[in-house]
């Protein structure tokens, strides 16, 4: 008697036993926590606040951005709507209601004008000059500061001697240079017995000079 009850209460102890094994294990064996109380109303409120925050902060750049703005609309948008309205008439400045409206007349009129055709050419040629030679003259310049020796010296004076000088006194020498008279081009043209043209009256050699 005395065995079997100790039997019975052995496995009484070992079924509770395994029970609570079983029971503290589960959870571990998922791979996942218990939840915690109030946990998912801490994240909506993180991400309220944080949703709350990006749109204050595009309120503020929208308002430090507003001065650069209206001034861009009024003096750059405002006047190209303006011009392009007023190039479909025959506007008067003095008198605006003398007017008239004359539709795509006015561009009929340019796109078929010589003069208009020339001045695209012109403009593309001395695109094509001051970025060309730029880009090559630049490219030369670094190339020269790279080195060692004198030459990077004389370089160096010669790129930072127009930040030196003044644009009117530069403009002035360069005037000096290529006058048809008494300039020191011309000068060294006639000793070479070469033809001397006058660089800056000539419509060929103007854009050039």
């Amino acid at each position: 008697m005395a065995m079997s009850g100790g039997r019975r209460g052995g496995g009484v102890l070992g079924g509770r036993s395994e029970a609570t094994a079983v029971s503290s294990a589960a959870p571990g064996a998922a791979g996942t926590k218990p939840p915690v109380p109030g946990q998912g109303t801490g994240e909506r409120r993180r991400a309220r606040r944080s949703a709350a925050r990006r749109v204050r902060s595009g309120r503020y750049s929208a308002f430090y951005l507003s001065p650069a703005l209206l001034i861009f609309l009024i003096f750059t948008i405002g006047p190209a709507i303006f011009v392009f309205y007023i190039s479909f008439f025959h506007w008067n400045l003095l008198d605006q209601a003398q007017s008239r409206f004359r539709g795509v007349g006015n561009y009929t009129k340019l796109f078929t004008s010589h003069e208009f055709w020339h001045s695209i050419v012109v403009s593309c040629y001395f695109v094509a000059l001051s970025v060309g030679l730029s880009v090559i003259v630049g490219l030369g310049l670094a190339l020269l500061l790279s080195s060692a020796g004198v030459v990077k010296k004389i370089v160096r004076l010669a790129v930072l001697s127009p930040y030196f000088t003044p644009v009117v006194a530069t403009s002035i020498v360069w005037i000096w240079i290529l006058n048809p008279q008494f300039g020191l081009l011309d000068d060294l043209l006639r000793m070479l017995h070469l033809p001397q043209p006058s660089w800056l009256l000539s419509p060929t050699w103007a854009m050039p000079a």
